[in-house]
Parts: structure tokens; sequence; C-alpha cells
């Protein structure tokens, strides 16, 4: 299974406010409030982190953001502490590790919608 469905499949199981309101790199347009709260996660980069003597690559490093959308401050903050419960530390036979290294929080006045962007270095 490709991480991306992987992580997607954690987020979905894990983060119960959103349910199956996870989408990879972008959501729905102009969504009707009875979307929200939402994630959307996406590659920031991908790299190989470890090779062997001849470049055969041994283990990639990604960074993935998972931002966090609600209508309100009190529920994209219930949505980005469900985020990282869900992904901090997760391991899995894929997976080799999960970390989180970025968090902002922002208003989008144009969306009318809170933000959280999380950052998670994955490594697999």
């Amino acid at each position: 299974m490709p991480v991306e469905d992987e992580l997607a499949a954690r987020l979905r199981s894990q983060v119960t406010t959103v349910s199956n309101r996870v989408y990879l790199e972008r959501g729905p347009e102009d969504p009707p409030d009875s979307l929200f709260p939402m994630v959307i996660f996406s590659v920031v980069s991908d790299a190989p982190q470890d090779t062997d003597i001849r470049g055969v690559i041994l283990a990639d490093l990604a960074r993935y953001q998972v931002t966090s959308l609600g209508l309100t401050k009190s529920s994209v903050r219930a949505v980005a502490a469900q985020v990282r419960t869900a992904l901090q530390g997760y391991r899995s036979t894929s997976i080799r590790s999960c970390q989180l290294v970025n968090q902002t929080a922002f208003y989008d006045p144009d969306a009318e919608t809170f933000n959280i962007p999380t950052d998670f270095e994955v490594s697999y």
C-alpha cells in the first residue's frame, strides 16, 4: 500500500471528528458548511534518506503537511489534536517512523476557515 494511502486510512480511522472527510492534495471546491471540519494532506518533499554504498535507496524520508480546517477555532483545534495523536510516533510494516516537525495556525479570510497545518516527517 502506498504511504499516502496508509496515512489517509490512519487519519480516517483515528480522526473521528472528520470521519471520511480526509482529502489528498485538495478538498472539495466551495464546500458547504456541512463538510467541515476536514483534513487535507499533501507531500511537501520526498527524498532518499538512507542509501547503501552502491547508491541503492534503503529508506525514503518524506515531509507531509496535514492541514486541519474548520469553521470555528475550537473545532479545528480538536481536529488538529486528533491528527497529532494519530500520526505522532506512528509505525507500521511500511512506515518506519512518523514525527511531528512543525505546526502553525491561521485564519483564511477568503475561505472563512480556521486552519492548522501540521508537518510530519515520515520515514518509510
